[in-house]
């Protein structure tokens, strides 16, 4: 789970948006893309999300780092902990289909790099993703991937997508709000 430092060319990552997104991303847009697929007993979930957060990585990441404080950053989260790199979080929001426990192993991200980060138990347990920090001029780039199949969840794939794409739009931009000074 060691971090990998690194810096990244935008248009040379997967899913990277056109130039017109870009823009949108260069204008504190937060880009979001969730695909699911149900195939018989089975459902599939392809997401990332990017976001150019208006300060340096140094300001942005000494607020956002703090999973444990996420109960206190944001509405979704009931309950937040951080311990032996495993980040439990509680949510209950109205975009939801029911309030789940998230738990997954992730570094703490405290720099520019490269983090995998993975859901061991749960709704979605077999979830592997990454966390993509870096600098962009004088700002600090997010990107956020993952991808999931499992067992076939019960909710519709179209909701499944919806909720994944909007709520984590959603947090992102209070993260981004919050960490804009120490």
């Amino acid at each position: 789970m060691a971090s990998v430092k690194a810096q990244f060319s935008l248009n040379s990552l997967p899913k990277f948006p056109n130039k017109a997104q870009l823009k949108k991303l260069e204008k504190n847009h937060i880009l979001s893309y969730s695909e699911v697929e149900s195939e018989a007993s089975s459902q599939s979930l392809k997401f990332h999300i990017f976001g150019l957060h208006p300060k340096k990585c140094q300001i942005a990441l000494s607020k956002i780092s703090r999973y444990e404080n996420y109960q206190d950053y944001l509405g979704v989260v009931k309950k937040s902990t951080y311990e032996n790199k495993v980040i439990y979080l509680e949510l209950s929001h109205l975009l939801l289909p029911f309030d789940m426990s998230m738990k997954f192993k992730m570094e703490r991200v405290s720099k520019p790099g490269h983090y995998k980060f993975s859901f061991n138990q749960g709704f979605l347990s077999g979830l592997q993703g990454d966390v993509i920090i870096s600098k962009y001029e004088s700002r600090c780039l997010f990107v956020g991937r993952s991808y999931w199949k499992g067992k076939d969840s019960g909710i519709s794939d179209s909701i499944f997508s919806f909720f994944t794409k909007q709520l984590t739009k959603i947090t992102m931009e209070t993260l981004f709000k919050i960490s804009k000074t120490y």
